[in-house]
């Protein structure tokens, strides 16, 4: 017999849970971030494909990206290219944290259902 305390095995329960949630909020956080850097090139890409259906000459006002992005930073500044981040990051949040939150999830919720 052993001289000593006898250690009880872990909870696995807690610790998967305390996975999942890391791993929510680390895939959210990244895909947050990576929108807020990315949004200015898409805000451009956006402009663009919206005038190209536009048969208008008129209406057709940038030659490419590089010209849609001087005209926007020109015109609107900075807040320009993040006027349409709220509603992304109100996506891009939950739809990343149950992206990579859900197959650790999934084998947690497997294991521990009644």
């Amino acid at each position: 017999m052993a001289d000593g305390p006898v250690l009880a095995a872990p909870d696995t329960r807690q610790t998967n849970a305390s996975l999942v949630i890391r791993q929510m909020l680390c895939g959210s956080l990244a895909r947050a971030t990576a929108a807020t850097l990315l949004i200015p090139l898409d805000t451009c890409k956006t402009r663009l494909q919206f005038q190209g259906a536009m048969s208008d000459a008129i209406v057709r006002r940038y030659s490419g990206l590089w010209d849609a992005f001087k005209a926007i930073w020109k015109e609107e500044g900075l807040i320009g290219f993040y006027r349409g981040l709220p509603p992304r990051l109100l996506y891009i949040g939950p739809a990343a944290g149950i992206r990579y939150g859900w197959p650790p999830a999934d084998g947690w919720l497997t294991a521990n259902m009644p």
